[in-house]
């Protein structure tokens, strides 16, 4: 073997070695890179353990506590299965990240639904009720299209109640039977709050720059006791509201 051979094979050892170094080094080191890439309104508190196996506690816009997500990798042709706990939201699913996109799975979630407000009724006093219920929900990410190529699922939300006040007045919706769907609109991913014996309630589409555009139908207001002159197909109107703190 010539002094080129010997060279090169050098310099790729030491370059293997290198990468399993950066790779085998604990979460920890990596918690500034990995809050860089986050959006503002989504904080890492804690993180442990590497990147097949490990727990981090996240601080997100909206939600009181911190949510404790842990993941692990049962191997390497497998996805990779996460956990979540939080005393207002608990499931577990899959996600398997390749060069090309995003692939995730919710196999099981309940959630609280005053997590509801800081969505879609930001103007509600109180949302109480039975636990939303997540089946299954997947989706798929492009990275090299930057859009989903794969958005759906279902929830069920089969009891409950939305309270506010306006002008010394309280006006409450009761909730029953609602579920709530997800689907792909034009490359977009939209969620949409039906009821099952009112129909379409809203719905809201995620926007590239992370705003929601929220469509209220007047089902929706007709719930809290008001009179809608328009059209019931017509929606009442729409909003924007961003879903993280921009950088």
């Amino acid at each position: 073997m010539g002094r080129k051979s010997y060279i090169g094979l050098s310099a790729f050892l030491i370059f293997v070695l290198t990468l399993l170094c950066l790779v085998f080094l604990p979460l920890q080191v990596w918690t500034k890179q990995i809050q860089t890439v986050l959006p503002k309104g989504v904080q890492v508190r804690e993180m442990s353990g590497h990147w097949w196996s490990g727990q981090a506690l996240i601080d997100a816009k909206g939600v009181t506590e911190p949510l404790q997500i842990s993941w692990t990798m049962p191997s390497i042709c497998q996805p990779v299965e996460w956990f979540v706990q939080h005393y207002q939201v608990k499931g577990h699913g899959r996600i398997r990240p390749s060069v090309f996109s995003v692939s995730t799975w919710v196999d099981e979630m309940t959630i609280h639904p005053n997590l509801l407000r800081s969505l879609f009724f930001p103007r509600a006093e109180k949302i109480t009720g039975s636990l939303i219920e997540i089946k299954s929900w997947s989706s798929q990410y492009s990275l090299s299209k930057q859009r989903f190529t794969e958005f759906s699922g279902r929830a069920d939300w089969s009891s409950g109640e939305l309270s506010y006040g306006f002008n010394s007045n309280k006006y409450v919706a009761n909730v029953q039977q609602w579920r709530i769907e997800g689907a792909l609109y034009e490359d977009l991913p939209i969620i949409e709050l039906i009821s099952v014996s009112e129909g379409a309630l809203l719905d809201a589409m995620l926007r590239p720059n992370l705003d929601l555009e929220i469509t209220i139908m007047p089902k929706l207001i007709q719930l809290f006791g008001y009179h809608w002159p328009g059209r019931p197909e017509y929606p009442a109107f729409v909003m924007l509201k961003p879903l993280f703190d921009s950088h």
